[in-house]
């Protein structure tokens, strides 16, 4: 009645039948047919031995489901030591095969949950043992999760190891703990890292899990934004200072145009002092365009696209490298011989060649050390060029 309720054949079909019958299909824990000479009862025949624990499927042609067997099977011998029958039992194992593959399709929902994290995770217990890593874990430390699992977490990410023995000091009442900006230094670089140890709250295992964020991007983009901030602060400052000079500056220029009035058709003007006069005005006028190209620069407003010449625009910032940069530096000059017209805002064009220079004075001055020589040659050159492939593929705009 057993057999026949696991077969879903009532008891009166089943006798007379045997496992080669049509109704059903036998297979094994993956799924595929089972060979016939791998049938426990076709072992035990050819054998004479039992078969214990193994396990099928019975995959029934008219149904969708599959039962599931732990299947024994026991030789009969006869008086003459030949095998007469084959005593086969079965335990219904359905519901347990259906509780293992949820398991299983828990297990990796959870897995994929894990190794879709961007950031470092790793299981540890009690003795700093790797119970678990994630996919990024596996890249950070080049080593798999099944060679990863029982190591020690000195041995695959050391690194970071005394600040984990630092958290696990500090937990409490098993609440999570943190260490952020942890600094390591990578070949050259500095790396930052937020770290949170993480306490299991089972009383039965005893570990925690640790999440790694490397934060050294936002890192940086914090520092970019400092330092702009104190840009823009250093702009207005020279904004205001370059008010205030102009203002000076109006005064000295507008005296010697005064002066050089008053010395028209005067005759007993020494020629050195026109000389001193005239170099008291050119150099006014000089400082009066450089508070300009500041006042330029510094000015908040919105890009505001007008067509202006690009040589114009260079010899601007030119004239500002020559009277601020280290004497030690030669400014070449190559212009494009024909008007460079452009479209664009001309105080942003500027501030980037302002900064490409200065980046490269830098280079030839502050940034060298004490024992090599400061200064060096700054060419700057405008041409046209006609946009290539290459160049309209990255720049559509350009074509």
């Amino acid at each position: 009645h057993i057999a026949s309720s696991l077969l879903e054949i009532k008891t009166g079909l089943l006798e007379g039948k045997n496992v080669f019958n049509p109704l059903w299909e036998i297979i094994d824990e993956d799924g595929e047919e089972l060979p016939v000479e791998m049938f426990p009862v076709m072992r035990t025949k050819s054998t004479g031995n039992p078969v214990k624990n193994a396990v099928i499927g019975v995959k029934r042609n008219d149904c969708a489901g599959i039962t599931w067997l732990l299947c024994n099977t026991y030789p009969v011998s006869g008086m003459d030591g030949h095998i007469e029958n084959i005593v086969t039992t079965f335990i219904d194992l359905t519901e347990r095969k259906r509780a293992e593959e949820e398991v299983e399709r828990l297990k990796n929902y959870v897995t994929s949950i894990i190794d879709s994290n961007p950031d470092m995770l790793i299981g540890i217990d009690s003795e700093m043992k790797i119970t678990l890593i994630n996919r990024k874990t596996e890249t950070v430390s080049g080593v798999i999760k099944k060679e990863a699992v029982g190591m020690h977490f000195d041995s695959l990410l050391g690194d970071f190891a005394s600040s984990i023995r630092k958290l696990k000091k500090e937990i409490i009442n098993r609440q999570p703990v943190s260490m952020p900006g942890l600094m390591l230094e990578r070949n050259g670089e500095r790396h930052f890292y937020n770290i949170t140890l993480y306490p299991l709250i089972s009383n039965i295992v005893e570990g925690a899990v640790v999440l790694i964020v490397d934060v050294t991007d936002a890192v940086k983009k914090e520092d970019q934004l400092r330092q702009a901030q104190k840009m823009e602060t250093v702009g207005t400052l020279a904004g205001g200072l370059a008010h205030d000079f102009n203002n000076v500056l109006g005064g000295i220029v507008g005296t010697t145009s005064l002066i050089r009035h008053l010395m028209e058709g005067n005759d007993r003007i020494d020629d050195r002092f026109r000389k001193h006069v005239e170099l008291i005005d050119k150099s006014g006028k000089r400082a009066a365009g450089m508070v300009r190209q500041l006042l330029t620069l510094s000015r908040k407003s919105e890009v505001n696209y007008v067509q202006f010449d690009l040589n114009s625009a260079l010899t601007n910032v030119i004239e500002i490298c020559r009277n601020t940069f280290d004497k030690s530096i030669e400014i070449i000059t190559e212009y494009s011989p024909a008007p460079l017209v452009i479209s664009g805002d001309p105080s942003q064009v500027e501030q980037v060649m302002l900064n490409l220079c200065i980046n490269a004075s830098h280079a030839m001055t502050v940034m060298r050390g004490k024992d090599e020589k400061h200064g060096g040659t700054l060419t700057l050159s405008s041409r046209s060029i006609t946009a290539d492939k290459s160049l309209c593929s990255v720049h559509p705009e350009a074509s």
